[in-house]
């Protein structure tokens, strides 16, 4: 627990309570006191709101409860759990709220009574994200849960004009506009810790009392778990309208050279990567591009994949994708290739290789593996063809060249 030192403007430790009686000591000499007027603890004597802490690894799952006297916000009382705890529900938020008000015998005063404090209490005790500006753009107000939704102390967040956080601007916002209907739309939102999320936004104008637009108030909803199925959606359509096409063209015989180039360019559009290469094996135990997006030029057909002890030459016979997330976290070079992170496949049995390959760490999930695999499995026929047609091709180019 922490109380209001009034001159300092400081949350001094005031008591410290833990199971463990040598960890109750270490707490009481080493946690640090914490500013009433910025940060976590003054936005939570500042808005009266708990605060349940979003947990990272290595973090400690942390809430944050106003410790009322007569109304007025005298301190702060903090749970924290262990490292590797859950997270605090809302139901024990509910909980620490009830025993504290019991214990300091803080009492709510009628709804009747200060209309204005009601309204001010309905705000900050509010989920809903809102956020009012002026016509630049500037912060006028926003809710407690506005600024908790960007990880920023309300203190931080007010100060942000609203061009920093959300992209696209709403038209209205960005201009001089006053749309028709209420704007809305998906957008992303900043976070404080530089992560992004997906939000729908709905702005309207923010009328004056005098009836002129002073600016816009906008509510903002996360949808991003929503929008991560939309677009693993789109990716299962994509990847399975990439292997239709590819699978067609082997069977419609198409020159094999045409068919891995096409495999290449429908590996790179449906991952978004920044570079993808179909390696064949040859009888010299190297792996050789021979097809690929975003290598420089002239690679193909002399660019060489490292076998021993790559992820490329571990997927020739693995018989499943090797994935490496971030090749600097694991010590592990790409032949020159740059990548930091990628997704190799085996073709056939050992004919060659499929790589997806991104310039910063990537995660690769089950269907963008799946997607990889089969498209692996149908430019098969393909690998070891590509080379041989090639030669063939050259041989005929030169002796034509002769006979003319």
């Amino acid at each position: 627990m922490r109380i209001i030192d009034e001159r300092a403007r400081r949350l001094a430790v005031a008591a410290v309570a833990h199971r463990d009686e040598r960890a109750q000591a270490l707490l009481g000499e080493t946690e640090p006191d914490w500013s009433a007027a910025s940060g976590w603890g003054g936005h939570v004597v500042r808005c009266l709101r708990p605060v349940r802490m979003a947990v990272s690894d290595g973090e400690r799952p942390r809430m944050l409860v106003p410790l009322l006297l007569d109304g007025a916000a005298v301190g702060v009382v903090a749970a924290i759990r262990d490292v590797g705890g859950l997270p605090y529900s809302l139901r024990e938020q509910a909980l620490c709220e009830r025993t504290v008000a019991r214990v300091t015998g803080h009492r709510e005063g009628a709804a009747g009574d200060a209309p204005e404090s009601l309204q001010r209490l309905l705000l900050n005790r509010s989920e809903s994200a809102i956020w009012a500006v002026d016509r630049e753009g500037r912060t006028l107000e926003l809710t407690p849960a506005m600024s908790e939704l960007m990880e920023l102390p309300i203190d931080v967040a007010e100060r942000l004009d609203i061009a920093a956080a959300i992209d696209p601007l709403p038209a209205s916002i960005a201009g001089s506009m006053i749309p028709e209907q209420a704007e809305r739309g998906d957008r992303r939102l900043r976070r404080g810790d530089g992560g992004l999320l997906w939000v729908e936004t709905c702005t309207t104008p923010l009328v004056g009392r005098q009836g002129r637009p002073i600016g816009t108030v906008t509510t903002v909803v996360d949808v991003t778990a929503r929008k991560q199925q939309e677009v693993a959606l789109r990716v299962r359509l994509d990847a399975a309208e990439g292997v239709t096409r590819v699978l067609a063209s082997v069977l419609a015989g198409d020159d094999p050279d045409d068919v891995l180039r096409w495999a290449a360019h429908s590996a790179a559009e449906v991952l978004g990567v920044a570079r993808t290469g179909i390696f064949e094996l040859g009888r010299d135990g190297a792996l050789t591009l021979r097809a690929g997006v975003g290598w420089p030029s002239g690679a193909v057909g002399r660019h060489r994949a490292a076998t021993l002890g790559s992820p490329a030459g571990l997927a020739l016979t693995a018989g499943e994708p090797v994935v490496v997330r971030d090749t600097a976290a694991m010590q592990l070079g790409v032949a020159g290739s740059g990548a930091r992170s990628g997704c190799w496949v085996g073709i056939g049995e050992g004919r060659g290789v499929l790589a997806a390959l991104h310039d910063e760490p990537r995660v690769y999930d089950r269907e963008e593996c799946r997607f990889l695999a089969g498209l692996a499995e149908a430019v098969a026929p393909c690998v070891g063809r590509a080379a041989a047609t090639s030669a063939a091709a050259g041989v005929r180019r030169s002796a034509d060249e002769r006979g003319s």
